[in-house]
């Protein structure tokens, strides 16, 4: 997967994802650097034009509360744990409606040919579940999953101490119609390092969604909420949420033409001045080329 900017370090070099695929009757093993397999399978909110990470980029240019990376209620939603990572990934073969996807990351963040950001977090392992079936005209499809990480603290990012997560996600389709949502749990043992920027992402983010089709139109409505615990040394929680009406035009072939209107609010856990609370409206248009 190429990318058009060089990586937050300045080094040169514009590949984000490189990996090989070995698959057969037996399933798919994948090696390399890319997303991992609880990820792949996770069903999350549908909706039309920009995502959440969308918004936050332009409501929310300089954060201000511990959230998850990309607003994704996934295990890369940890401080972008396993985003395109060296890894081993297996995904079975469907048994009737079901398949198991396992994951494992030695060092996350620790890139291919390059490095990004470090390598503060390791062993990321991860198991997931996958239902995908019809029942008469309606589309079911449903995934849960398991994975876990240890942390060393370094850079401030987080505290020293391990993360659980346990992602759930569904959507349910019917004709031109997608609503589905999902819910992230998150544990964590993360202690205090000594230093007051360290963050712990224990406590949970969900979203819920609908969309419809017609024609070369989508429209579609999300919701997003998240509850952290964010700095160690501070009571009370890190709130995030965001809701997002959009809608998708397709002009041709590789050619798509978005609108959303967002509002997104976020609430620092001490909570107790005005600079501890942002709110943001936003009209965000947008053209896609895909080829």
């Amino acid at each position: 997967e190429l990318e058009a900017e060089r990586n937050v370090n300045g080094a040169a070099r514009n590949a984000d994802q490189q990996f090989v695929t070995l698959s057969g009757g037996w399933g798919q093993l994948r090696v390399g650097e890319m997303l991992n397999a609880a990820t792949i399978v996770h069903n999350q909110a549908p909706g039309a034009g920009a995502a959440f990470s969308d918004i936050d980029t332009f409501l929310n240019p300089a954060t201000m509360v511990t959230g998850m990376a990309s607003q994704v209620t996934t295990v890369d939603g940890i401080a972008d744990a396993g985003a395109g990572s060296n890894a081993i990934d297996y995904i079975t073969p469907m048994f009737g409606p079901f398949a198991l996807g396992v994951t494992y990351t030695p060092r996350v963040l620790s890139r291919g040919l390059a490095q990004e950001l470090g390598a503060t977090l390791k062993d990321l392992l991860g198991v997931a579940g996958v239902y995908a079936d019809k029942w008469g005209p309606v589309g079911v499809n449903f995934d849960i999953a398991y994975a876990r990480f240890d942390s060393s603290g370094a850079n401030g990012a987080l505290a020293q101490g391990m993360s659980q997560g346990m992602p759930i996600g569904m959507k349910l389709t019917y004709g031109s119609w997608e609503v589905g949502g999902s819910y992230f749990r998150i544990w964590d043992n993360l202690k205090d390092d000594a230093t007051t920027t360290d963050g712990s992402f224990d406590g949970s983010s969900w979203d819920a969604g609908i969309a419809y089709a017609t024609g070369n139109w989508k429209f579609g409505y999300q919701y997003y909420h998240s509850s952290f615990e964010g700095a160690t040394n501070t009571k009370g929680r890190d709130k995030q949420s965001i809701h997002n009406l959009g809608s998708a035009y397709t002009m041709g072939p590789g050619v798509t033409a978005t609108a959303n209107l967002a509002y997104e609010r976020n609430h620092d856990e001490q909570g107790t001045t005005d600079a501890s609370k942002r709110y943001g409206y936003g009209l965000v248009t947008g053209l896609l080329l895909a080829f």
